[in-house]
């Protein structure tokens, strides 16, 4: 038996076995969703000013106890700073502080999203959001919500004519 793969190469199509060709798409997809599992945990803080040589678990565990959350050097995993550093000069207040965004994305999930919203407002379409990292959208009150997993089921599901 002979299969054959979408892609050509050299403009010749190459035989491919499908069922090797599942469990690497089924593989891909298991690692996307570990990715953004792994991300639930993650709180994200923002306008903080950095100070020289700082202990960043010391600076997460006082921000907690300035605004009354219990919260232990032994709760976390690590602290660390990301980006380029912050310089300000402003003392940190319980009144100045934004709740953390309370999901973070994988770079994958977010484009997905991001081309999901517009692809979706162009269609009018009157639902696309995010739930537990995943992408779901709806075309209008009391239809069924889809799962989008991927850009490819995302075209699928919200033809370019908007129908």
């Amino acid at each position: 038996m002979k299969f054959v793969l979408a892609t050509p190469v050299r403009g010749q199509h190459v035989p491919c076995n499908i069922g090797l060709q599942n469990t690497i798409d089924s593989l891909q997809e298991q690692l996307k969703q570990r990715a953004q599992v792994s991300l639930r945990n993650e709180v994200e803080i923002q306008g903080l000013s950095e100070t020289p040589n700082e202990n960043s678990v010391h600076v997460v565990v006082t921000l907690a106890q300035r605004i009354g959350l219990p919260l232990d050097v032994c709760d976390l995993e690590y602290a660390s700073r990301v980006g380029k550093p912050q310089k300000r000069n402003k003392k940190l207040e319980s009144t100045g502080i934004s709740s953390p965004r309370p999901l973070r994305l994988t770079s994958e999930n977010r484009r997905l999203f991001r081309i999901a919203r517009d692809r979706c407002k162009s269609a009018e379409y009157k639902y696309c959001w995010i739930k537990n990292g995943s992408v779901y959208i709806r075309k209008t009150d009391g239809t069924i919500a889809y799962q989008i997993k991927n850009v490819n089921e995302q075209h699928r599901r919200v033809p370019c004519d908007g129908g």
